[in-house]
Parts: structure tokens; sequence; C-alpha cells
């Protein structure tokens, strides 16, 4: 169980690492602070519903490889 929660959980800080606070206003305005957002928003969502690790972070992957192409 202990490694389940830490692969959600370096999962989300993953995808948290590059979003800088500072440059947080730009990265809004070109999209790329947005998708990590709801990137996270969607690990964590699917996790809590689901309660699956391996599906928490393939799903909000997906998602995110989707707003990069759709919403660069």
């Amino acid at each position: 169980m202990a490694g389940l929660v830490t692969a959600y959980q370096s999962d989300c800080v993953y995808r948290c690492v590059s979003v800088r606070t500072g440059d947080f206003p730009k990265q809004m305005d070109a999209g790329a602070g947005k998708n990590k957002l709801i990137a996270v928003a969607v690990c964590a969502g699917l996790h809590l519903w689901k309660k699956n690790t391996l599906l928490s972070i393939i799903g909000s992957t997906a998602v995110y490889m989707i707003l990069v192409v759709v919403c660069p």
C-alpha cells in the first residue's frame, strides 16, 4: 500500500515541478500551466474515485498529452 501512495504522489509532484509560481500568469496565457493543473486534477480525481494508481497515472498522462496537442 505504501508503494502505491508513493507512486501516486510522485506522479502529481512530477507534474507540478516545472510550474513556476513567478511565471504563472505568463504560463496561463500560453496554456502550459493550465494544462498541467488540469492533468493534476484528473490524476487526483481518478485516484480518489477508483483507488487505482496505474489508472490515475495513465489517465492523467493521456489527458495532458491531448491538452498539449489541442491547446498548445
